[in-house]
């Protein structure tokens, strides 16, 4: 088998030490050779705040500097609506050998099956799922990390910016000057 590659999508609206926690968590516990981040253009049920570009450099200001973190443009490039078993199989097509792992919080764990072609997606990859202290499914197709409660999100993180209240410490410094910079979430 090839690399072992993980992969955390999502808005990333901002990004948050609590995408950067299970994505270090995922790589440590799981054996990972890399974590790539996979900002998503639209999903089927979100509408970013911020755009797809600011959302997209904002992700790579947090992870520059972790050399097995990095940033991937391909579902901002595809344009639309995007969906995971998409993304997996362009990936799977460009490295067929990598053995491939989605990135999931437990909440996504259990709306899983609403997925697009889920059937088909659990066949191709194996899902990485984050969990606090609450019970996951039972599913053979994922495999748990343990990581803690830190309890931020990055609707409060919007919430706060929106009020003037601080982020700092919730956000990467690099995320938080930009965010001021561009005037983003006011």
């Amino acid at each position: 088998m090839g690399r072992r590659i993980g992969m955390l999508g999502g808005a990333f609206d901002p990004p948050h030490i609590g995408h950067l926690i299970l994505a270090e968590a995922a790589y440590r516990q799981c054996a990972l050779d890399e974590v790539v981040f996979v900002p998503y253009h639209l999903s089927g049920d979100k509408y970013p705040c911020a755009s797809p570009e600011d959302r997209l450099e904002m992700m790579r200001l947090s992870v520059k500097g972790i050399d097995y973190f990095s940033c991937s443009d391909m579902e901002i490039k595809r344009g639309g609506r995007t969906y995971t078993i998409d993304t997996v199989k362009e990936v799977l097509e460009r490295e067929p050998d990598c053995q491939l792992f989605w990135i999931i919080g437990s909440d996504s764990a259990r709306g899983l099956t609403s997925w697009k072609e889920w059937e088909n997606l659990i066949k191709l990859v194996q899902f990485i799922v984050g969990y606090r202290d609450e019970l996951i499914p039972e599913r053979d197709y994922f495999i748990p990390v343990s990581i803690p409660y830190i309890g931020i999100s990055s609707s409060e993180v919007r919430r706060r910016l929106k009020e003037g209240s601080s982020v700092r410490f919730m956000i990467p410094e690099a995320v938080r000057e930009y965010i001021i910079e561009r005037g983003l979430y006011r």
